[in-house]
């Protein structure tokens, strides 16, 4: 698994659409595998200088590479060893803006993908909890964030959507969304980690 990420890191440094043609773009190589993905680390130099980058947006109409992608972060998300509430692309070496949210405000916990979300609008009542992150091992710390967020995204199938998301649930896809823009929720905290 580790070559994989070898390779895909050699070639991102090159000019690999030059190399192999226009259509090329480095995650493919990891949408034809069935098991769950590595997730990256912060404290490894190579991941987290892409955990630390700003992901693409996607096109939305783009319904293949939506669903590939998401489907390989879905069986990240829930596998046992790396099993979370929430994973965005980019924690699974795919710079793209597409999120996977657990959610726990609605029957039976699903967990749904979102494309290019963004929060529109934040209240200013704010709550502080623990958080953890797949990407940061062994790091549990109390994180202050509005309670609740106006979110706009597209669905898998290429719809727009607003939706109001309150309590964890809004504290997950506010995590998750400071992963598409490099920020870890390690910044957020003025606890001391050393």
């Amino acid at each position: 698994m580790k070559i994989k990420w070898i390779f895909l890191l050699v070639l991102s440094l090159y000019n690999a659409s030059e190399i192999v043609g226009q259509e090329f773009w480095p995650e493919k190589f990891l949408l034809d595998i069935e098991e769950p993905e590595y997730v990256l680390k912060s404290h490894v130099k190579t991941d987290s200088t892409i955990l630390a980058a700003i992901a693409e947006p996607v096109n939305p109409d783009d319904s293949v590479l939506i669903r590939e992608i998401t489907s390989r972060m879905f069986r990240t998300v829930t596998d046992s060893l790396s099993a979370g509430v929430g994973i965005a692309a980019p924690q699974v070496g795919i710079s793209k803006r597409i999120i996977i949210v657990q959610r726990f405000d609605k029957p039976s916990l699903p967990f749904e993908a979102y494309v290019n979300p963004a929060i529109i609008q934040q209240t200013e009542l704010t709550h502080i909890k623990e958080e953890g992150c797949l990407s940061v091992d062994d790091i549990r710390a109390r994180v202050e964030r509005p309670y609740a967020i106006l979110i706009g995204y597209f669905t898998v199938n290429g719809e727009y959507k607003i939706e109001m998301v309150e309590d964890f649930t809004a504290r997950i896809f506010q995590h998750e969304i400071d992963h598409l823009n490099g920020i870890l929720f390690t910044q957020r905290t003025s606890n001391s980690f050393e």
